[in-house]
């Protein structure tokens, strides 16, 4: 797991929405999350295919206790009826679980990115990522996008390559270390049941 793999640079564009916790899980803010058939949300499984992913966990949907973000100070619990539970922070199957959903106006970023289609990490450039569309992968419980997977599977368009100071690099001809993408329309018709 990995904490903070995705971030949303456009928070006030994505919609918040709660679903309940599938058993067994073990997920952290910022990775990719799907639904299971019972509309639980799940984490994407490693070298799973993307088509079902919805958005980024905002927070954290931990029932084994082993995500960075399962235990501390300010974390707590809400129950299917939305019930404040103090105490005990670790989640457990059935709590309702913020996710910000994946629409077309958001912007979204990673520090992980390959063009393997294997989720072999390398340093983005804008040659390499500027403009295309890209697969979520996971690898090793690492959430990012990977240019080398061309298929039906893709499902983000990456529009920048920011360095360490989220600055575009083509600005400060600093090294790629974030893309910046939106998720792709083809995708997001997951979230209509019509």
């Amino acid at each position: 797991m990995a904490y903070g793999d995705i971030i949303c640079l456009t928070p006030d564009s994505a919609p918040i929405d709660h679903y309940p916790l599938n058993a067994s899980e073990a997920f952290d803010i910022g990775e990719f999350v799907t639904l299971n058939t019972d509309g639980e949300v799940a984490v994407m499984a490693d070298e799973a295919t993307p088509d079902g992913v919805i958005g980024i966990a905002a927070t954290g949907g931990d029932t084994t206790a082993t995500a960075s973000s399962a235990t501390g100070v300010g974390i707590f619990r809400y129950t299917t009826l939305g019930d404040f539970v103090p105490g005990d922070n670790a989640a457990q199957t059935g709590d309702m679980v913020a996710v910000r959903l994946f629409v077309p106006q958001t912007k979204y970023a990673s520090r992980n990115f390959a063009t393997d289609g294997a989720g072999t990490d390398v340093t983005p450039t804008t040659a390499l990522a500027g403009g295309q569309e890209a697969e979520y992968f996971v690898v090793g419980g690492v959430h990012g996008l990977d240019v080398g997977g061309a298929g039906a599977a893709n499902t983000g368009l990456i529009t920048d390559v920011l360095d360490t100071n989220m600055t575009p690099i083509e600005l400060s001809q600093g090294t790629g270390v974030w893309v910046v993408f939106r998720p792709v329309h083809h995708q997001l018709n997951k979230l209509d049941p019509a």
